[in-house]
């Protein structure tokens, strides 16, 4: 199960964060997915996995970073100009400055906060996200994931820019809360020349940004937008071929195994099996072929 990991840089940055980089990463050629038992049969007879809502995630930090609401005056006033041009396109110079006025006063960080949270509301109750990892024998996935090791953990193809999977990015880990400017990113998503690079740079901060006390779990995630307003949470098809093993846990009992098997022989093509065993003088497990 050990795999030579090709490298890919990623040339981002952080909005708002004075060009903070985001360090080279490695693009690992499968990725995993712990699942119990049930889920994991529901995956093996449909091919769809299921993009959860990050409401539903564990960690209190996970998704809910909260960003800077001070700007400058300049910032403010270039708010206010694009809100102008944006209801009046065609208005004049003196027009839209008389706009801009009426509205100088209602640019503050408690009016940024209070449209931030009606933003995040919107993006953590619509959002689509499937979590996966770089990591097939780690012992607290499997405790977590896969029902104490009872369940199952799935091997995917993961080729950049192809099929459903190979749209997840990784996520950062970092020991310090990263500074991000809502102002300043609110100003380049009204600017129609930005805007798409700053919902993207945004939603990376906020989505793919966590504590490096989880870095343990070398997480990817494939992560859909509400961009039309619209939920993006549930099922998703995957190519059947995507599906390059299939790991069985290690306290998986019988009659569960039987029924996993069968599934993974209808398959076509039929995906690897493999045995997740413990190791005898170590905390640790083995990933074996399935005999």
């Amino acid at each position: 199960m050990a795999h030579k990991n090709q490298p890919i840089r990623f040339s981002n940055t952080l909005a708002g964060s004075q060009q903070e980089e985001w360090p080279p990463l490695v693009s690992p050629p499968t990725l995993f997915r712990y699942l119990t038992t049930e889920r994991a049969k529901e995956v093996l007879r449909d091919n769809r996995l299921y993009l959860c809502s990050p409401n539903s995630f564990n960690d209190p930090f996970d998704c809910r970073l909260r960003p800077g609401f001070a700007g400058s005056k300049a910032e403010y006033k270039r708010i206010g100009l694009l809100l102008a041009k944006g209801t009046k396109p065609n208005a004049s110079r003196q027009a839209l400055r008389g706009m801009v006025a009426k509205v100088r006063d209602k640019l503050n960080p408690m009016a940024f906060e209070k449209l931030y949270d009606s933003w995040e509301s919107q993006l953590l109750n619509k959002s689509g996200m499937l979590c996966l990892t770089e990591w097939s024998n780690d012992l607290l996935m499997w405790s977590h994931y896969a029902d104490k090791h009872t369940g199952v953990c799935l091997q995917f193809e993961h080729i950049l820019g192809r099929d459903l999977l190979g749209n997840a990015m990784p996520v950062r880990y970092v020991d310090s809360y990263p500074g991000f400017s809502f102002v300043r990113t609110f100003a380049q998503i009204h600017n129609l020349e930005q805007q798409s690079e700053a919902l993207v740079e945004f939603g990376k901060v906020l989505f793919l940004t966590k504590s490096t006390h989880w870095a343990y779990e070398k997480e990817w995630r494939l992560i859909d937008f509400p961009i039309d307003g619209q939920p993006r949470y549930g099922s998703r098809n995957f190519a059947p071929h995507a599906l390059i093993g299939v790991i069985l846990g290690c306290k998986m009992n019988d009659d569960c195994r039987g029924e996993i098997l069968a599934l993974v022989k209808q398959r076509e093509p039929v995906p690897s099996i493999y045995q997740a065993a413990k190791k005898d003088r170590e905390f640790a497990l083995q990933i074996r072929r399935f005999e």
